[in-house]
């Protein structure tokens, strides 16, 4: 099952035209054939059927068409440009769709856990890295190479197998003056939305230097607190608005007061983790020093720690 959800924001025009091209790209046609109301709506279609569709990795993005009015309508021809033959086509998508099974495969029943399966083991899996197929799922799934469109596709593809309602997000994303475009997801769970930027958690994993220890920073977010260096560009009708599967919540590793920090440390300490991590609340800002030497004061031995934070979380190299 495919989740569409940029097709659900269309108008009917809009829709099936979205269905034709579809068919076409599967049938890999020279030629396309629809009707739009609005010929400026075009870009907007196609990247519809980009991120709906991570699968048809082989359209270039470039693309010539022509328009031509009748009887009151604008039909439109598109040409698209393929980059591989219909056997080349047939041989990748095998390739791609057995390292996705590999993926998925002993996922549990429920979507949170088959969500973080995802995650983990494509985190384990990407390097973050340019190449020739860094932003398709051919990067992700084949490589093992690509940047955060080819993480995100690949999120798609393998939440698409499990049966999930999924989508990709775009936007722009950075910290200070570091802000540039970026994609990452949405998954639904029971019957809220949540965010996932899975490359932005296997990024922290490196920074700390522990590429074996997954990280949870931006696991389930809500809109507000994937906001403050999320921004989005094309509003979908996924509206994020609760913590319950936040991965911190989840595991009651989310603090609201000192308290629980300390309580958390200690817990994750007697538990022999390499990596103290956790989240704590918004309101909690402008408290990170007072946070980090909580957490310092239950550490017995006399041994340095590194440590990064960042919209709340907190990471803490024992």
């Amino acid at each position: 099952m495919i989740c569409e959800l940029y097709k659900s924001t269309l108008s009917a025009d809009e829709k099936c035209a979205y269905e034709a091209l579809v068919a076409g790209y599967q049938a890999m046609k020279t030629s396309i054939v629809f009707d739009l109301a609005d010929h400026h709506r075009l870009e907007r279609l196609l990247d519809s059927v980009r991120y709906d569709h991570p699968e048809i990795f082989y359209v270039d993005g470039t693309f010539n068409y022509r328009v031509m009015n009748m009887f009151g309508k604008t039909r439109i021809t598109l040409m698209p440009q393929y980059l591989y033959s219909q056997s080349e086509v047939a041989r990748i998508s095998a390739k791609c769709k057995a390292e996705a099974e590999r993926i998925i495969k002993g996922a549990p029943s429920d979507d949170f856990g088959r969500e973080l399966l995802v995650h983990d083991r494509l985190c384990e899996k990407i390097v973050y890295q340019e190449g020739a197929h860094a932003h398709s799922i051919i990067g992700a799934l084949i490589d093992g190479r690509c940047v955060c469109e080819g993480i995100s596709k690949a999120a798609k593809y393998c939440f698409d197998m499990l049966g999930m309602t999924t989508a990709i997000m775009t936007g722009n994303a950075g910290k200070g003056g570091d802000i540039g475009p970026h994609a990452w997801n949405v998954v639904k769970i029971r019957s809220d939305w949540y965010h996932v930027d899975i490359t932005w958690d296997n990024g922290t994993a490196d920074t700390m230097g522990c590429t074996t220890v997954s990280v949870y920073d931006y696991f389930n977010l809500c809109d507000e607190e994937i906001e403050v260096n999320h921004k989005i560009d094309m509003a979908l009708p996924c509206r994020a608005t609760e913590t319950d599967e936040n991965y911190y919540m989840k595991n009651d590793l989310y603090a609201f007061n000192m308290d629980m920090v300390k309580d958390i440390a200690q817990r994750e300490i007697r538990a022999g983790k390499k990596v103290i991590c956790f989240r704590c609340a918004s309101w909690m800002a402008g408290k990170e020093e007072s946070i980090l030497q909580t957490v310092f004061s239950c550490i017995k031995t006399r041994r340095s720690v590194e440590y990064v934070h960042s919209n709340m979380v907190f990471s803490i190299k024992l």
